[in-house]
Order: C-alpha cells, then structure tokens, then sequence
C-alpha cells in the first residue's frame, strides 16, 4: 500500500466530516477503519454502516452492516476501480 498524500488525507476527513453531520443518528461515519469481508480486511476510506456503533466494540462492520463505502483517488484510480470495487461489490 502506497503512503497517502496529504490532499487525499485531508479530503477523506473533510468528507467524514460532512457525512458525520448529514447522517447524524442514522449511520456511522467510519474513516480508514477495516471492514471484515469473506478473506480480507480492507480499509476503506470511509464506510458507511448500520447503527449502533457499539456493535462493532467486538468485531468490525460486515457486509451485511455496510451502506455505503467511499474511496478517493488520485493515484490509485485503477486499482480503486478495478480491483477494490470488485472485491467489494463481490463482498
């Protein structure tokens, strides 16, 4: 995995940020935190999961938990849309 750049840091948080307040009481806003899929562990830039947030206390958000996930690219473009959508879309 390659080190993240400032601007995809900083729009990641600002994107958490805004979703934190849209969704307040309806979703939990997770940012760079793991995800549990069938053989791996992404970390996606956010995700997007089911209430309560006490739920994940024991085990990170399954597919089953999971709305929304959202990853920014500047680089990473390719590998964002081929590989890592199709991981998550076969999750």
């Amino acid at each position: 995995m390659s080190p993240e750049t400032p601007i995809h840091y900083n729009t990641t948080k600002l994107g958490t940020k805004y979703l934190e307040e849209l969704l307040s009481g309806k979703a939990d806003v997770r940012f760079n935190g793991p995800i549990t899929l069938s053989d791996s562990e992404p970390e996606p830039d956010i995700a997007i999961v089911r209430l309560p947030e006490s739920a994940y206390n024991d085990r990170h958000p399954e597919p089953q938990d999971i709305f929304w996930i959202v990853e920014f690219a500047q680089t990473s473009l390719k590998k964002d849309l081929e590989l890592k959508a199709a991981i998550y879309a076969e999750a």
